[in-house]
């Protein structure tokens, strides 16, 4: 066997490699891994390792930590190791009493308050793979008839570069629709498409997903944006003058 292969091998981290990528993923990102959360911290950080080129621990550390220092908050292995350690379980319409809030009194009071400008601005921040933000659209969709006449923003953003591509793609698997508003309205915002499973052959059955329909999709913009960053409130962001933040 190729001995580069053998060192490239993942290894349990020792406990010094986990305190100083522990330091340096809540000093640039603002994510805190304590104790008990150890093994997540192990298992992005020997996964995004094992996606590197390079051959030791030391070698990746001093490339992060070179990417962290640029001033630019990113890189090919900064990006890689948080997209690793924000890997986020979501789904439409999480949180029904947050959602009935929303449905039943937040958002119709913020739409009687600026229907005579009829502009709204919405900002999901730590938005994942997207479905707080398109719930919101569908929200909107459905409470007001004249929605194609506002000018409305809906901004999703977070730092997780992998989800954010999902979120733009906006087709979903059944797991996505486990709430209850969710399935109801499926049918209503939501198209079938089949698309193989990529790690079978081609001959495999294909999974069912769920492409949202383009009136909603066109409804939500999307940014990378780190939050523990100071590049917000910012024009340059479109983070001014919300009338609406969400951030679970």
């Amino acid at each position: 066997m190729d001995q580069s292969a053998v060192d490239v091998q993942p290894r349990l981290l020792s406990q010094s490699d986990a305190d100083r990528f522990g330091a340096i993923v809540e000093r640039h990102f603002g994510l805190f891994f304590p104790s008990n959360r150890r093994a997540e911290l192990e298992r992005g950080v020997l996964h995004a390792f094992a996606a590197s080129t390079c051959k030791d621990m030391d070698t990746f550390y001093r490339l992060i930590e070179m990417e962290a220092a640029s001033g630019t908050g990113t890189g090919v292995e900064l990006d890689r190791l948080v997209n690793a350690l924000t890997v986020g379980e979501t789904y439409f319409f999480r949180d029904a009493g947050q959602f009935d809030a929303l449905y039943h009194t937040v958002l119709p009071e913020l739409i009687e308050k600026r229907r005579a400008a009829r502009t709204l601005r919405v900002w999901s921040a730590g938005c994942a793979s997207g479905e707080e933000p398109y719930s919101i659209a569908m929200i909107l969709r459905a409470l007001l008839p004249d929605v194609d006449d506002w000018a409305i923003t809906i901004l999703g953003t977070d730092v997780n570069a992998e989800a954010l591509a999902r979120a733009r793609e906006a087709k979903y698997g059944n797991w996505a629709f486990r709430e209850e508003r969710a399935r109801a309205w499926r049918t209503r915002f939501f198209t079938p498409v089949s698309e193989p499973v990529a790690r079978l052959p081609v001959a495999a059955r294909p999974r069912r997903r769920w492409a949202l329909a383009p009136e909603v999709r066109g409804m939500v913009t999307f940014r990378r944006l780190n939050m523990a960053g100071n590049t917000y409130p910012s024009p340059d962001t479109n983070t001014t003058y919300m009338d609406l933040i969400l951030c679970r």
